[in-house]
């Protein structure tokens, strides 16, 4: 019986959490070891944070919270372990250049998927209409 519940579960989060909806997008998750996946994954933009305000330059930090798969064998992508040093790409609306880091913390887990935090700077030129990335 529970490994039913179990196979239930797992195809709840695969096919509802993680099913082709609008809540879902495609990211290359790109491990510090080499290689990349691509993963779907649902993505939770959070506001930028200003964390220094100088002169004529204010540094940000976006960050975003992204839930995937523990199991890289599943149709929908995966992730076994991340680590420091782990980036993705977001496909859609990214510059591919601009990568997000992981920053090592885990938001939340369950036996089927992470929910973790990665984050990204810029430095921004108050009275330009550039930014760059840092």
């Amino acid at each position: 019986m529970a490994d039913s519940f179990k196979a239930a579960r797992q195809e709840f989060f695969d096919n509802v959490i993680l099913g082709a909806s609008h809540f879902t997008e495609a990211v290359n998750y790109h491990p510090a070891a080499g290689g990349s996946t691509v993963a779907l994954s649902n993505v939770l933009v959070d506001a930028t944070e200003t964390l220094r305000d100088f002169d004529a330059v204010a540094e940000r930090v976006e960050q975003i919270f992204v839930t995937l798969s523990r199991d890289p064998a599943s149709d929908n992508g995966g992730v076994a372990a991340p680590t420091l040093g782990d980036h993705i790409e977001r496909t859609e609306g990214n510059a591919p250049e601009r990568f997000y880091s992981y920053t090592g913390e885990v938001i939340e887990e369950t036996p089927h998927s992470w929910k973790l935090r990665f984050e990204r700077g810029s430095v921004a030129f108050v009275g330009e209409q550039n930014v760059r990335p840092r």
